[in-house]
């Protein structure tokens, strides 16, 4: 039985991910070392001139087949209806997170942009820049999903959207408010972000063969599992794990990505999203894990992708 109280702790592409129905156990292991991160702590609040490039890096929709064009302009509401997000996320810096977006009208582009964190009912304001994803068909329900900086100058801001009907008429705003675990990142970076009070687990290879799992949250090479979430239903919230190399100890070669659903803390599936940061490089898969959950082990999940360090 999986008895262990983990806590949170601080290139080309070959992509194969699927949906997951798994069960099992294992023997307790040692609690993970104490929060580390690579990068200069953050504080709270924005600075007075942030923008969207502070924040996000990337929107997409659709799995990642409609992609967010950069523009400059801020994104406004307008007279065309309401647009309602998720009303909180939590992200890691240099990972990514899936937002909801419904419309009472149909719509077929989703604009994107960044501001500060909103309270109660006031209207949400944008910071200069925006992304503007044009949908494969008009829809009234969409997810979304945005790429976090690895360097933010905050660790609190919103993500900001509108949406255009098929009249061309833009919506008003919303705003999903986003809290960043600090994590570290360095030269590669691997994170997973899940919707649901579940345990997933992130298992990373490194191109020696070993493994960096809850189970062994560093390697030889200098890997190290610095966040773990939502352990054996013991219910955080986080909903994220993270795996990093500082600079310059990432070892060259094949790195293998997989995912675990351990427990489904009676719940039917979850979506989730990983993100891999490579020296400069920036990849994504998204997909679903379903109950029941597998319990873990150093050989579990399912591959989601293998991806290549010169």
């Amino acid at each position: 039985m999986h008895v262990s109280h983990r806590r949170p702790l601080a290139v080309a592409a070959a992509i194969l991910a699927a949906a997951v129905a798994l069960t099992g156990c294992i023997p307790s292991i040692p609690q993970p070392p104490s929060p580390t991160t690579t990068s200069d702590p953050t504080t709270t609040q924005p600075p007075a001139d942030a923008s969207l490039d502070d924040y996000l890096t990337a929107a997409t929709a659709e799995g990642g087949a409609a992609v967010g064009s950069a523009s400059g302009d801020a994104v406004a509401g307008g007279e065309g209806g309401a647009v309602q997000t998720s009303d909180s996320a939590i992200a890691v810096n240099g990972g990514s997170i899936e937002i909801v977006v419904e419309s009472d009208v149909p719509f077929d582009t989703v604009l994107v942009g960044a501001g500060s964190t909103t309270v109660g009912s006031a209207t949400p304001t944008a910071w200069p820049g925006s992304y503007e994803i044009a949908l494969g068909a008009a829809t009234t329900s969409t997810s979304i999903v945005v790429t976090v900086s690895q360097a933010p100058p905050s660790t609190e801001f919103s993500v900001v959207v509108a949406v255009v009907g098929t009249d061309g008429t833009v919506s008003a705003v919303d705003a999903t408010n986003v809290s960043i675990v600090e994590v570290g990142t360095g030269d590669v970076q691997v994170s997973v972000s899940w919707n649901e009070d579940v345990d997933v687990d992130l298992y990373v290879v490194d191109p020696n063969g070993e493994t960096i799992y809850y189970g062994a949250t560093t390697s030889s090479s200098g890997g190290e599992l610095d966040l773990d979430s939502n352990p054996s239903c013991q219910i955080d919230g986080i909903r994220n794990e993270n795996v990093t190399w500082p600079l310059g100890e990432a070892p060259s070669g094949t790195y293998e990505v997989r995912l675990n659903l351990y427990a489904d803390c009676n719940i039917d599936q979850t979506s989730w999203v990983v993100t891999v940061q490579a020296i400069g490089r920036t990849y994504r898969w998204e997909g679903v894990l379903e109950a029941p959950g597998r319990g873990g082990g150093e050989d579990e999940g399912i591959l989601i992708a293998r991806f290549d360090v010169p």
